[in-house]
């Protein structure tokens, strides 16, 4: 439909039942025609801004290149489905808008919005943690005069430029721009300026921060400048750099890919190319690919499968890849990849069936001509290093237990929420000193482990356990009562209880042990502070104690 065939009845049913908002090519609220009011189901007052806040992170492109696209198209309808966040449940919504500037009896853009129905958990798949601190799709939304000077920042800027929303308040945008992409820029926004109010743009820009660190940023911008030069420019940008490193290398990927299978057309005639063409580019591809029924029989694989699971061994199932404690939990994942029903891929780990190395496995599901008949196509590869280095990240490297940066980190995220049930525990070995002076440091490490693991052994699961620093170990637990404190604390007690030998001598275990628990107003400092504090205290009665 184009501007021209727009009626009262075709834009009554446009808007029939439905939230609906009226407002200028700039953004600016206009009254919805008062025709309408007997069909539509309210106004909505939300904006591009409010919108955008409320939306899931990943949806947000989406939703600014809606409100873009309308603008060049009268007449013409842009829609989108975005999940939205409302009273604390995802729900989906449905976003259309229409250009009807030149419509008399209208004279407005009209934008309606539709519920669509609750978001199902598998549509969220966890990411309701992403929205608040945006970390998987860092943007910013910035206000700018004609000359380009920062008026305004909302979102994520120090992330996006490397500076605070004050450090960019009368600065150019240009400013924080690369110098290979100043001239551009210039060019962009000349043009944007003098096509007037209502006109877009979008960009791709790397930016670069204080610290030398360079940052692609994708951007859209919208002309909210009026005639008399009143208003602004409105610019939405969101952190790309993975994306273009992964379109990069898809690129490539594809330009290699184009260049085998020209290679393969000029060897054979075109009824052969089409399955040759297959075989040659799974072969080309750096992973093992294959491609399997619903019950993971595997009907084909390439070269680098055989050379991944070893030459000579003959597996016709999927499940055979696995370690046996592994087949369920994979049984499982292929069967959510069928019931997807989307090309989207799945991604998970699972222990190799020669119980030594970790695999990673990248399945989508695709479909024959009959939608009951479903493949599964996929790769592994061998992460094992990857994992290492993962665990290696976060445990302490002499005894296994956690390090310090994950305990901190632990308690840190305890306190963002509600955290009055959460139990710190410090300890510090007794007589550990003496073990160093005399014995060495051989003997102090084989104490050390061997604390460790006593503790691991006398907490609850999902109680994390960490060294902090030298003799120094810290118990982080949820949920824990005043009673169950103590039994917690006695536990320890009686798991260090016992000597710890070592060539050329043993070590009684003991530790003097404090406890706290968050209060209202405390950090993580304060938390810990006042754990070790408890525990210097009950060292410095016990010396006390053995004094008298």
């Amino acid at each position: 439909m184009n501007a021209s065939t727009w009626t009262r009845s075709s834009i009554r049913e446009f808007v029939r039942g439905q939230q609906v908002r009226a407002f200028t090519v700039t953004g600016q609220d206009l009254p919805v025609p008062e025709w309408l009011h007997d069909v539509i189901g309210g106004t909505n007052p939300s904006g591009l801004d409010e919108s955008l806040a409320m939306a899931h992170p990943d949806d947000r492109a989406d939703l600014v290149k809606t409100y873009l696209e309308f603008a060049k198209k009268p007449g013409e309808i842009s829609e989108t489905r975005c999940r939205y966040k409302v009273d604390g449940v995802w729900i989906w919504r449905i976003l259309r808008v229409v250009n009807l500037l030149a419509q008399p009896d209208v004279g407005a853009m009209l934008s309606t919005t539709a519920d669509d129905g609750p978001v199902d958990v598998d549509e969220v798949d966890d990411q309701s943690r992403r929205v608040g601190d945006d970390d998987a799709m860092r943007w910013m939304q910035v206000q700018l005069d004609p000359l380009g000077h920062v008026l305004d920042v909302k979102g994520k800027s120090y992330e996006i430029t490397g500076r605070t929303p004050s450090e960019m308040t009368g600065q150019r945008l240009t400013d924080f721009l690369h110098p290979d992409a100043l001239a551009a820029s210039v060019t962009m926004w000349f043009s944007l300026i003098s096509e007037g109010p209502g006109a877009t743009r979008s960009s791709r820009r790397c930016y670069l921060h204080p610290d030398g660190t360079e940052l692609w940023v994708e951007s859209a911008y919208l002309n909210r400048l009026e005639e008399d030069g009143a208003g602004f420019v409105s610019m939405f940008a969101y952190d790309i750099t993975e994306r273009r490193l992964q379109e990069e290398a898809l690129r490539q990927r594809t330009e290699e890919v184009a260049r085998l299978a020209e290679a393969s057309r000029l060897l054979a005639e075109e009824s052969r190319l089409l399955a040759e063409d297959f075989r040659l580019l799974a072969d080309e591809v750096p992973a093992a690919v294959f491609r399997c029924d619903d019950e993971g029989r595997v009907t084909f694989s390439n070269t680098r499968w055989a050379e991944l699971l070893g030459a000579g061994i003959d597996i016709t199932s999927l499940h055979e890849t696995v370690h046996p404690d592994e087949t369920a939990k994979l049984t499982a994942e292929l069967a959510s990849v069928v019931a997807d029903g989307s090309s989207a891929p799945r991604s998970f780990e699972l222990r190799a069936f020669d119980h030594v190395r970790i695999f990673a496995f990248r399945c989508r599901s695709i479909s024959d001509d009959d939608p009951s008949r479903r493949r599964i196509v996929g790769s592994i590869e061998d992460v094992t290093a990857t994992v290492r280095l993962r665990s290696e990240a976060r445990h302490d490297a002499l005894t296994g237990a956690l390090n310090r940066t994950v305990i901190e980190r632990a308690v840190s995220t305890a306190l963002l929420g509600d955290a009055g049930r959460m139990l710190v525990v410090f300890l510090d070995l007794d007589g550990f000193k003496e073990v160093n002076d005399l014995h060495g440091h051989h003997a102090g490490d084989v104490v050390l482990k061997a604390v460790a693991a006593r503790l691991a052994s006398a907490v609850r699961p999902g109680d994390l356990v960490g060294r902090y620093g030298g003799d120094e170990f810290v118990v982080v637990c949820q949920s824990v009562g005043t009673d169950d404190a103590l039994l917690l604390v006695r536990r320890l007690e009686e798991a260090l209880g016992g000597p710890v030998c070592f060539p050329g001598g043993h070590w009684q275990a003991a530790a003097s042990i404090g406890t706290a628990r968050p209060q209202p107003g405390d950090d993580l400092g304060s938390v810990l502070r006042r754990a070790d504090q408890a525990m210097f205290d009950q060292k410095r009665h016990r010396r006390r104690t053995t004094a008298s």
